[in-house]
């Protein structure tokens, strides 16, 4: 029993030994911890003490990173009035229904992709050919010009690589513009494809597009025509019924139907809820209003490249 007692006691001195000197150990790490924490604090002091204050730096010793950034104009190192141009290029997102009734130039461009370019192209173009087809006294006041409406709006009706143009004087011939354009200006254009004129715009329905075709007969020249009817975005409108009331329409005896090289073609557009209509004189001399086609023959009509 006494030896027991002995190993016990001396097993129970050794632990605490061991216990405590583990202790101090873990004590005596703690406290270099925290000194060695204050002492960075104190050379960080130090350091921000014998940093130089911002705005005592000198210019000519400024890095690039404390330089104010360049303007984009000087940095571009050129004026920047055709950036600011771009920004006038806005679509009005009005529901199509307001779109009835008003004269329109219906364009497409040769890739979606492009929609974008495509409109700031097309929007150049029609403010040329309506400035010099259709002049405008302007004020000398340059607020008073600002103050001007806009002769034509764009609109996005949410058709796939389509630019739909409203014009909001009446007094202005899409026909006589688009005509223009084709002759004189093709060989800016390297976005659009087509450019197509609604002189009038309605309901796409048979009856409403043979109410609106009544009066743009009487714009009906030479002695032959054809119908182009074209849809987008509508499989519901009856095409071949309507190209035989349109038919109907035109007086048998003073025109006859010549597909070939029609003096007028009756151009109806469908696309979604709205039906386009405008008769257009010289529709096969001009490619078909096809703009790549005319540049390439150098802006001239068909008429003029066959004779030669």
């Amino acid at each position: 029993k006494k030896c027991y007692s002995f190993i016990g006691d001396w097993m129970f001195k050794f632990i605490k030994t061991i216990g405590e000197s583990v202790g101090a150990k873990i004590r005596g790490g703690r406290k270099k911890k925290k000194r060695d924490c204050a002492e960075n604090d104190d050379d960080e002091k130090q350091r921000e003490k014998k940093r130089p204050k911002r705005e005592d730096i000198s210019p000519a010793v400024t890095p690039a990173a404390v330089q104010p950034p360049k303007s984009r104009e000087k940095r571009e190192g050129g004026d920047s009035s055709k950036k600011k141009k771009r920004s006038q290029y806005k679509l009005s997102r009005s529901p199509l229904a307001n779109l009835r009734g008003r004269p329109a130039i219906l364009c497409t461009c040769i890739s979606s992709r492009s929609y974008k370019k495509a409109l700031g192209e097309a929007w150049d173009l029609f403010d040329d050919a309506i400035d010099e087809l259709y002049p405008r006294k302007e004020p000398k006041d340059l607020a008073a010009a600002a103050k001007l409406p806009q002769r034509f709006i764009a609109h996005d009706i949410d058709c796939d690589a389509v630019l739909y143009f409203t014009f909001n004087e009446h007094n202005i011939d899409v026909v006589r513009i688009v005509r223009h354009i084709l002759l004189n200006y093709s060989q800016r254009s390297q976005l659009l494809a087509r450019m197509i004129p609604l002189s009038t715009v309605c309901y796409a329905s048979k009856d409403d597009v043979i109410d609106a075709l009544g009066p743009l007969l009487i714009g009906l020249e030479g002695k032959s025509y054809a119908i182009d009817m074209k849809r987008r975005n509508n499989d519901i409108f009856p095409r071949d019924e309507a190209i035989q009331a349109i038919a109907l329409c035109v007086p048998k005896r003073s025109y006859r139907v010549d597909l070939d090289k029609p003096d007028s073609t009756i151009c109806v557009h469908i696309f979604k809820s709205l039906a386009g209509i405008s008769v257009v004189p010289g529709f096969y001399d001009l490619f078909d209003l096809n703009l790549s086609k005319i540049k390439k023959n150098d802006g001239n009509p068909r008429s003029a490249s066959s004779s030669s």
